[in-house]
């Protein structure tokens, strides 16, 4: 099970995350929210992660921004994949799924009609699904996974929304043939984007363990 963690910006935090055996690492690009990532992030460090740990995808999460601000992240930062957590159409995704790889957030709650995603099929790689929440944005609460049973769509997506330390046996009882993976955030931190380190490396060995192949 793919883990991406998000919220990140200082270098310590970074290579530690890497190091754990992190599948994502996110960047946060919204000037409003409090892990925001700049002017903190470091492109040579970015450059420099791709060649050390290469199987990590550095991801920018941005919340309708404009499409030059998207390239030129892109581009400082050397982004392996995008992810945008707003009102982003269909159309805006594509322009990017050209050149990389994009991660849709959806806010799911009791009303979602997940047969409404399949516009974005075509221009996105993967979507997130993550508690509703009056803003943009992880709100640290989960929402019910019950109603993931009523997703039937073929893109793969990542689980968010309040997962936290301890979550990894009820991670393993969920079966959906298109989870990819989980997103960790704000219950696996000392204060904003300060990460605890060692309880992230804790829950990537224990949800690897959880999803070995059982062997006789």
């Amino acid at each position: 099970m793919n883990v991406k963690v998000c919220g990140l910006r200082n270098r310590a935090d970074i290579l530690s995350v890497a190091q754990s055996g992190a599948n994502y690492v996110g960047f946060n690009f919204y000037p409003r929210s409090v892990r925001y990532a700049l002017p903190s992030l470091d492109p040579s460090l970015c450059a420099a992660l791709g060649k050390v740990y290469p199987g990590v995808m550095k991801t920018g999460v941005f919340v309708n921004a404009g499409e030059e601000e998207v390239f030129s992240a892109m581009a400082l930062y050397s982004l392996d994949a995008v992810q945008f957590h707003g009102d982003e159409s269909p159309e805006y995704c594509s322009v990017f799924s050209r050149e990389i790889k994009v991660i849709k957030a959806i806010q799911v709650n009791s009303d979602t009609r997940f047969e409404a995603l399949k516009k974005y099929e075509e221009s996105c790689s993967m979507f997130l699904f993550d508690t509703a929440s009056p803003e943009w944005g992880g709100s640290g609460i989960k929402f019910n996974w019950n109603l993931l049973q009523n997703y039937r769509l073929e893109l793969p997506f990542l689980l968010a929304g309040g997962i936290a330390p301890g979550d990894e046996e009820e991670l393993k009882k969920l079966n959906h043939p298109k989870l990819a993976g989980v997103d960790i955030n704000s219950r696996f931190e000392i204060l904003p984007a300060q990460k605890n380190c060692g309880a992230i490396a804790q829950f990537i060995s224990q949800l690897n363990y959880a999803n070995a192949p059982t062997t006789h």
